[in-house]
This record gives C-alpha cells, structure tokens and sequence, in this order.
C-alpha cells in the first residue's frame, strides 16, 4: 500500500489541542502531539516514521489510506474549502433514517419537544397587524405570462424615483404575514401556529432579515438604509447612509444596480436553524429560503412592470457593514436590485470593452 494522509481528512485547531476531521465518516479524533507530529512528516515526505500500532490504528480511523484516493480530487474543480463541506455534510446518518412511519412521528415529535421554540435565544418578530392578502383569482394563464416574461438585466434606465410608500406595497405581497394557522386543530402537540408568507422557510423559521436601499432623490449616488420590520409589515430608516462607490466595492465591483429604484439585500440569521437543526448541513436551507424569496421578488417586479438584477457574488463582510448587522449569526445570502431595464439589458461599458479584447 503506497500510504498518504486521506484525501477526506482536514486539520482543525482548537483550545485543547488538534483534531483530525474524518469527512467521511463523520469523526474527529483529538491528536497527541506526536500523532500530529508523524502525520505531518507522512504528508510531506511520503514515509511513516512511527510505530505500527500507531500506523494500524490511524488506516482503522480513515485518517491514513493508500494514496490513490487522492485521484478523486482530480475531477473537483473548486477548493478545498467546497471540498470540506460537501463532504462533510453529506450521507449523516440520523437514527431515524431506518424507522417505520408510526416510530418516525414518534421520534420526530419527541425531538421537538426536546427544543421547544420556548427556550429560544433568538427573537422572532410576529406580525401585530392583521394578515395582508395576497391577490385573488389569479388564473393560471396569468400566471404563465408573468412566468415566461421575467427576465433579468444588467442595465436599469434613469426614471423618475419611487417613494418608500410604493416600496412598501410592492414588498407587503412578499414579505408580511399572510395569515395566522394552526397545523393541526385537534391536537396540542402537532400544532405548529404558523404565519404564513409567501415563501417556504426551513422548519417554518423565517430567519430571513432585509435590508432596502434606497438613492436618494436629490443625490441618487447616496442611497438611504432601511430595514424590513416584519412585525409592523413596513420599512424602517435605519439613518445609515451608504453610496454607489462603497456598494460597488461590497458587490466586488459589480455595478450593475446602478439607476436602479431600490435594492434588496437578503440575508439569514442562522440562529433558528442552529437551535432547531444540529448539524451544519443545514446552512444549505438559508440558501434555499434565499431562492425562494428571490424568485417571489422577481415575479413582483415582472408583474409590476418592473425588472431585476440579482447576485450572489458580494463581500459578506462590506454588505453587513452597509445594512448595520454585526452578530457573527448573520450571512448575506442574495443581493437584488428593483428598476425599468434598459431596452438593451447589457451595459455600454461591456460593448466598449468588447472592442478593446478584439483588436
């Protein structure tokens, strides 16, 4: 066996020493010093120097196998970052994977007492207005057309600024409470008191928080920060005030918003699905929920006349500095920007661009 560190090991420091994380398997093993030590000279230079015992019992954890399974890291395209958490949150076996349906609802209903919503560290706003409708008889056909009539651009046209009013009543649809339910009339431990949105959310948490940017009228350049407040349904001027240059450096120099009306920017407060959901698989439903809402956003926008910029390619850092959000807990997920597309919905700049590569 030609042996070598696996391919599905990665290293992590913490304040009792190093553990060695079996992606695969799903284990860690706090190393001793000279475990630490043996390994880092197999990893760089091809040899164990320590004792067999040492050797058989690192092969029987997965953290040394033959070096072939290195050639499955040929045909990954992204770092090992993507590497780690692919792996390392794929094929979780949870104990109740194998139970029969009557055994699975017993043991989901016990898991959730177990966390009862009760305990929560985290806050969750609720609507203290009544439920805002969404509209009525849509048919089917409609709904086509808006379908196949959404469309993204890169190019917004100069028009005349919308008031934060309108701002409202178009994101009201998306974002307010649609109704108070209760999953189950009959019994007190399946009831679940949901308000409803027009979004799917993960475990119905809602952790979504919305950031709206707003140029200001008198000096587009400038835009006004608000943030969604889900409990009053309305936008809320949080005073901070950021600027095309400073948004342009968040989006990584992306400046497609430009002569937009309004901008959103989705992010998600991973406290809920902590709580709730123990494992970090679960940082893969913030981005589902993220679609979710995106998608509702520019179905909106299609049907009001009105077209979208999105991406999900931005400093995290810069874009939670621009909407105030400071707790670690909170991760930008999407950025959209609302406005009349330009007829051609690719920016001068790119064709000007074009002709220069040419030549």
């Amino acid at each position: 066996m030609n042996l070598a560190l696996s391919a599905f090991v990665f290293f992590v420091p913490t304040p009792d020493g190093i553990v060695a994380w079996q992606l695969k398997r799903h284990e860690q093993f706090l190393l001793e010093p000279d475990e630490l030590m043996y390994l880092s000279i197999l990893a760089n230079s091809g040899s164990w120097t320590g004792s067999s015992e040492m050797l058989e019992l690192f092969i029987q954890s997965g953290l040394i196998e033959d070096k072939s399974t290195w050639e499955t890291r040929k045909n990954w395209d992204w770092d090992a970052l993507s590497w780690i958490f692919h792996f390392g949150t794929s094929d979780l076996e949870f104990p109740n994977r194998a139970l029969n349906p009557k055994d699975f609802c017993q043991f989901y209903l016990n898991y959730c007492s177990e966390i009862q919503m009760s305990n929560q560290e985290f806050e969750v706003q609720q609507p203290d207005r009544a439920a805002f409708p969404l509209a009525q008889n849509l048919s089917a056909f409609e709904l086509a057309k808006i379908l196949s009539a959404r469309r993204t651009t890169r190019n917004f046209q100069e028009t005349d600024p919308i008031n934060i009013d309108e701002i409202e009543v178009f994101l009201r649809p998306i974002f307010a409470n649609q109704g108070f339910e209760s999953s189950s009339q009959d019994c007190d431990q399946l009831a679940t008191h949901s308000h409803f949105r027009s979004y799917p959310s993960a475990g119905g948490l809602h952790g979504e928080l919305i950031t709206v940017l707003v140029p200001k009228k008198e000096d587009p350049d400038k835009l006004d920060v608000y943030s969604w407040n889900f409990s009053s349904n309305s936008l809320v001027n949080t005073e901070k005030i950021t600027n095309s240059s400073e948004l342009s450096f968040a989006l990584n120099g992306q400046f497609f918003f430009r002569n937009a009306n309004f901008n959103i920017i989705l992010s998600c407060n991973l406290s809920g699905l902590m709580h709730k959901y123990k494992h970090s698989k679960s940082l893969r439903m913030c981005y589902l929920d993220a679609g979710h809402i995106s998608q509702n956003i520019q179905l909106m926008a299609t049907a009001s006349a009105f077209d979208c910029w999105i991406t999900g390619s931005f400093h995290e850092s810069s874009l939670l500095n621009i909407s105030g959000i400071s707790d670690l807990r909170t991760i930008p997920t999407m950025f959209l920007s609302v406005g009349k597309s330009h007829q051609n919905r690719i920016p001068e700049e790119f064709y000007n661009a074009a002709k220069i590569v040419a030549k």
